[in-house]
């Protein structure tokens, strides 16, 4: 029983480390609006600004600014409030997720932002009836049942001048699940009750580098780094199973942001990732998977009628990744999504998005749009 349990759950930690994401491009906390997913994540608006770490000074309002919206994927949502305190510093405060699902996943966030500087903490619950995150692989048990997660962690901002600016966060989770497997001992099997339990340690952060920052021109390049520690125990009868797992992102990326007239924004990024997997059982060899990506962003942002009415088109592309595990390699698809959003302005304080994210396999319907990537978003500002 012992061999059995560790093979399966050898497997069960390299889905773990395969888990890991990153952002579209790579940001500091930030707020995608409908604006700014119908532009394929590069053109920036004042809500890409709110609890952003790096960037919450270019924020403007008078005493109040909030953003609240609904994403069809999911049935997920966002709500986001920030105020002015003394000295211009702003405190924000926000939730994401679906309170209302029975299968629950949410965050909920402070905000602090001062000078040059911005600190942020964040608590996370999740809620599934198997495991929601990967966390735990359905390669090892078929599925692990009754996932819970709890998490909690901080990320700090600061803009040592106009060119450099950098962040850097922790984070703690704490991870559940049940399991049933079956154990075969020649012409007898038997069902055994797994009990899952994970502890992952979160470090990041980010550098930024300012090249130009003009009324029409802007260019900054930056680094990242995404790192997730675990240790993983599966309990069974009388015997437990330890493993230790390092999963890291890491890479370098570009954007900028044309703007030649008031009427018209063109915006661009380019990201390469690094992702690396390391998994250490108590006995044994250790497992390294690695993968590298490149994705490119191109958006425009056209004003149809100022102050009233735009439109912002997008194209993400991911090209083909490479992924090494142990002595295989395996190369991905080169894919494309297609983005377009529609942004009114009811009065000058209040803006209404819509915006659709579609990755198309055979051909596209209303349906799938909704399904896909739908969100509809209302920001105001007092």
């Amino acid at each position: 029983m012992k061999k059995s349990i560790k093979n399966i759950a050898v497997a069960m930690i390299l889905g773990t480390a395969s888990t890991m994401a990153f952002a579209q491009p790579h940001d500091s906390g930030a707020l995608d609006s409908g604006f700014r997913k119908g532009a394929a994540y590069t053109v920036e608006d004042d809500v890409y600004t709110l609890m952003n770490v790096n960037e919450w000074q270019k924020l403007q309002f008078t005493n109040m600014f909030g953003y609240i919206d609904v994403e069809g994927t999911g049935d997920s949502g966002n709500f986001a409030v920030a105020t002015h305190l003394k000295n211009k510093d702003v405190l924000g405060l926000r939730w994401n997720g679906n309170t209302w699902s029975d299968e629950s996943n949410n965050t909920f966030t402070g905000f602090y932002g001062w000078t040059n500087k911005a600190l942020k903490f964040y608590i996370t619950e999740q809620t599934a009836d198997v495991d929601a995150t990967g966390k735990f692989s359905d390669m090892a048990f078929g599925s692990a049942a009754d996932y819970k997660n709890f998490g909690l962690g901080a990320l700090f901002g600061m803009n040592v001048n106009q060119k450099i600016a950098f962040n850097a966060g922790l984070g703690l989770d704490f991870a559940s699940a049940n399991a049933t497997q079956t154990v075969v001992a020649g012409p007898y099997s038997a069902s055994v009750d797994v009990d899952l339990n994970a502890t992952t340690f979160k470090l990041n952060g980010a550098f930024i580098y300012t090249f130009k920052e003009a009324k029409d021109l802007t260019v900054k390049g930056y680094a990242f780094y995404n790192g997730a520690y675990s240790t993983i125990k599966a309990s069974a009868d009388s015997y437990d199973a330890k493993y230790s797992t390092g999963a890291t992102d890491f890479g370098v990326g570009v954007k900028a942001q044309y703007k030649p007239t008031s009427l018209f924004t063109y915006g661009f990024y380019l990201e390469c990732p690094w992702s690396v997997g390391v998994t250490t059982p108590d006995e044994g060899d250790s497992v390294t998977s690695s993968s590298w990506d490149l994705e490119m962003g191109n958006g425009l942002s056209f004003t149809l009628k100022p102050e009233k009415f735009y439109m912002n088109i997008g194209l993400l592309t991911e090209f083909p990744s490479i992924e090494k595990n142990e002595d295989d390699t395996t190369f991905g698809d080169f894919r494309n999504s297609y983005c377009g959003g529609l942004t009114f302005l009811v009065t000058p304080e209040i803006r209404i998005d819509l915006s659709a994210l579609i990755t198309p396999e055979d051909g596209i319907s209303f349906k799938d749009v909704w399904e896909q990537n739908f969100s509809i978003s209302l920001r105001a500002k007092f």
